[in-house]
This record gives structure tokens, C-alpha cells and sequence, in this order.
């Protein structure tokens, strides 16, 4: 897992821009991956693969159900 410390889009410090995250469903159907992306220009600034349901509990991250 890394999550760049400034964004390649506008040069800041991503911990202070209120970065957003975003949880992309794997096509196996039980693992996901977290896409980190900069609150200010919404460029992608990490992703994390194959995590489980239960390890996104874990991290406080809710899944929205459709």
C-alpha cells in the first residue's frame, strides 16, 4: 500500500487536502480494491488491491450496498 505523500495534479500534500476514498468490486465478487484519491483535484494518489469485506470493517471504511 502507498499513498503518495504530495499529488502529481496540484503539488499539495495529500493529508491535508481530505483525500477521498473509493471501493472498486473485484470481478471474482469477494474482494475489492480502495482507490485513494485528492480532494482537491480528484487525481488517484494510491490504490490498495484484493482487500476482503472484513478488512475494510477493520480500516472504518463502509461499503455502500446498490
Amino acid at each position: 500500500m502507498s499513498i503518495k505523500k504530495t499529488c502529481p495534479g496540484c503539488q499539495q500534500e495529500t493529508a491535508k487536502t481530505g483525500m477521498t476514498t473509493k471501493i472498486v468490486p473485484k470481478e471474482d465478487g469477494g474482494r475489492y480494491d480502495i482507490v485513494y484519491k485528492c480532494g482537491t483535484c480528484r487525481t488517484e494518489v494510491g490504490r490498495v488491491h484484493n482487500v476482503t469485506g472484513r478488512e475494510l470493517r477493520r480500516r472504518g471504511i463502509e461499503q455502500q450496498r446498490t
